[in-house]
């Protein structure tokens, strides 16, 4: 074994030997073979090898294609021809280029697009900030582009000295700060020490950055002042959230806790995902890959005792080359497609190179492997045909969204693709339904918003508005009993305390009898 090998198959670029694998291709068709109850569908097709997308407050999405280096847009799930954006200066290998994208959980207000990519210019990577012009608030047909004069660069050269384990994935978190990922750049050893930003997750404060061009800032501009290691004296040290990863491409927080889900790439024989739930936790490469000890020697060794992995399969099993990635954790909001409620906090895992998808839970006391459902594929996997996917997206409609990076590595096979929960076995028909939830109105709102909803029956009834991060702002209706029939209420666009709500999408929860139904406003001041 060499731990510190790199993926035996880049399988987000390299093209596999097709004559292989064409006859298993057309004969498995697109669609994921999921338990019954559970369907797949297309949202688009005709991507180009894209790894990351971002889904912004009302719905449009925004996806890099890798080796164009395009930016693209889809409205009304429709892609817009044009790419909005085109990124200069990207380095193109097996396991670079532009390889990550979010958005700034200001938006509209802040109508910011985050791109991480490898720059070609040098062995670095980039991170950069676009100003998005056109419809932003999305009040006409919703189309935009990102000003590439607005450039602003957050990090202008972070380690790319060899050209696999880049990570490459960036999310917001409830916090509202950015966080980052980077692979250990075949530099083993410097994903354990906090100095050397290879290897690690990444917490970083953006929110005072100016607008316009400009940067990099200086280290200390962008670190949070409740970062674990923010009293080491080594100034990167202060921007490490988590630490000890090999290739962690894939990673997801979970807006209710704050906590990370992170996917690491396995070297030669395990893939793993763990659950951060504290800042500042070691993951354990190299020391470990998966559960197993890799015997691999550092002279110097840093920080507490590794956290072991929440799941761990056998990559040695895989014919095709084997790279994890992670789901959010599943959480019910109440939408129409919502999973049933076993699946609530389940954490979904696929593979790119063999396309398992498997439903990881947590029964109280540990994480393990979901006890098999009637009608999944197998005892192993909740579903299978889910080759090329590299990122996932948890719809407020209870859908599990996700991007297929190509399929068998053919190019423009590249889709968004959503699981929606559709079962309706054990419901009794009805005649109508108990309850409805009309669309808020005006959308978007600036001063107030109207909401509307019938009720089939009498009842108490609850009406209630949080923000996307899971956290109650207002209570506009407390279980007050009401007749069937239809009835309105007006939100204010303030909190508890009376405090005007920023820009941004908000959701209001309706409940009664039971039933929970869910609809996002967009707010615009």
């Amino acid at each position: 074994m060499c731990p510190g090998s790199s993926l035996r198959i880049a399988v987000f670029a390299l093209p596999i030997a097709l004559a292989g694998l064409s006859l298993h291709a057309s004969a498995s068709g697109a669609q994921a073979l999921l338990p019954p109850g559970f369907t797949d569908e297309l949202v688009v097709a005709g991507l180009r090898y894209s790894p990351s997308m971002a889904y912004l407050p009302d719905d449009r999405i925004l996806v890099v294609e890798k080796y164009d280096a395009r930016i693209r847009l889809v409205v009304n799930g429709v892609l817009l021809p044009a790419p909005i954006a085109v990124i200069d200066s990207v380095r193109h290998t097996p396991e670079s280029g532009v390889l990550g994208i979010c958005v700034d959980p200001g938006w509209p207000a802040r109508p910011y697009a985050y791109i991480f990519y490898n720059h070609s210019g040098g062995q670095y990577i980039r991170i950069a900030r676009y100003t998005a012009v056109g419809d932003v608030a999305f009040t006409s047909d919703g189309n935009f582009t990102l000003d590439l004069s607005s450039r602003h660069l957050v990090f202008a050269d972070l380690p790319d000295n060899d050209v696999i384990h880049n990570g490459g994935s960036l999310r917001f978190g409830p916090d509202g700060m950015l966080y980052v990922s980077l692979g250990d750049d075949s530099q083993h050893c410097r994903a354990v020490l906090k100095e050397h930003l290879q290897g690690k997750i990444l917490r970083v404060d953006v929110a005072g950055l100016p607008d316009g061009p400009g940067g990099p800032p200086t280290l200390a501009d962008i670190t949070p002042a409740d970062n674990p290691f923010v009293s080491d004296p080594s100034p990167t040290a202060r921007l490490v959230w988590a630490y000890g990863l090999r290739n962690p491409y894939s990673f997801q927080v979970d807006p209710p806790t704050g906590q990370l889900v992170i996917a690491d790439v396995g070297g030669s024989f395990w893939e793993e995902v763990s659950l951060q739930t504290e800042p500042g936790q070691n993951f354990g490469w190299p020391s470990f890959e998966g559960p197993m000890n890799t015997g691999l020697f550092c002279p110097v060794l840093e920080g507490p005792t590794s956290v072991p992995p929440i799941y761990a399969y056998d990559r040695t099993q895989f014919c095709c080359g084997a790279a994890i990635i992670t789901s959010p954790r599943y959480r019910r909001m109440g939408g129409p497609w919502q999973f049933p409620a076993e699946y609530e906090g389940d954490v979904f895992v696929s593979d790119v190179g063999e396309g398992i998808l498997r439903r990881v839970h947590f029964n109280g006391t540990a994480w393990e492997l979901a006890d098999s459902v009637a009608g999944q594929p197998n005892a192993l996997n909740w579903g299978i045909e889910m080759v090329g996917v590299t990122d996932y997206y948890l719809h407020p409609d209870g859908s599990l969204y996700y991007l297929r990076y190509a399929r068998y590595f053919q190019n423009e096979t590249g889709a968004i693709r959503r699981i929606r929960y559709v079962s309706t076995v054990g419901v009794p028909p009805a005649t109508q339904p108990r309850m409805a939830f009309a669309p808020p109105a005006p959308a978007p709102a600036r001063s107030r918003v109207t909401l509307a909803f019938t009720s089939a029956e009498s009842g108490p009834i609850r009406l209630r508005i949080f923000d996307l991060a899971g956290r109650e702002l207002r209570r506009v209706i407390e279980d007050r009993a009401f007749p069937a029939g239809r009835h309105t209420r007006e939100w204010d666009l303030r909190d508890e305390s009376g405090r005007p709500v920023a820009s941004g999408v908000y959701l209001a929860r309706l409940e009664a009898g039971g039933t929970g139904l869910a609809r996002r406003i967009l707010v615009v001041r």
